[in-house]
């Protein structure tokens, strides 16, 4: 099975936040962070965590919960 490391950032608190899923679809992801990890629902809008593509990372094994971390 494939996960994945994402990275996003918040503009407006200057952090940045890896989150590790197995989730293949962006808007799922981020209803699952504020589903399953009880986060803020901002969480859901592209203009204030904004997905930095190129930092995306592609792992092979399993990975079937939902990570979270501030980097």
């Amino acid at each position: 099975m494939t996960y994945w490391i994402r990275t996003f950032h918040n503009p407006n608190f200057k952090k940045s936040f890896e989150v590790t899923s197995d989730e293949t679809n962006l808007p799922r992801l981020r209803a699952r962070i504020v589903r399953e990890l009880e986060r803020d629902p901002k969480w859901e809008d592209e203009s204030i965590y904004v997905h930095q593509h190129g930092l995306d990372h592609q792992c092979d094994g399993q990975h079937p919960e939902i990570d979270l971390r501030e980097v």
